[in-house]
């Protein structure tokens, strides 16, 4: 879809292929993101590809 098409829509609505949640690992549904968001799962490294993650400050 257009990003002219996106526009002219009610901003209530969105339209998502489920195809594209594959793009997400774990594959949530975030229908909300952009196009170009759920591409960059897809396009770029992840983090643990980049850097060990960690855990920060935890509180009990």
């Amino acid at each position: 879809m257009s990003q002219k098409e996106n526009n002219n829509m009610d901003k209530h609505f969105y339209r998502a292929s489920a195809a594209d949640f594959n793009k997400i690992p774990g594959s949530p549904i975030a229908y909300w993101l952009s196009q170009r968001l759920r591409d960059c799962f897809s396009d770029h490294k992840s983090l643990a590809e980049v850097a060990k993650p960690r855990q920060g400050l935890a509180t009990t």
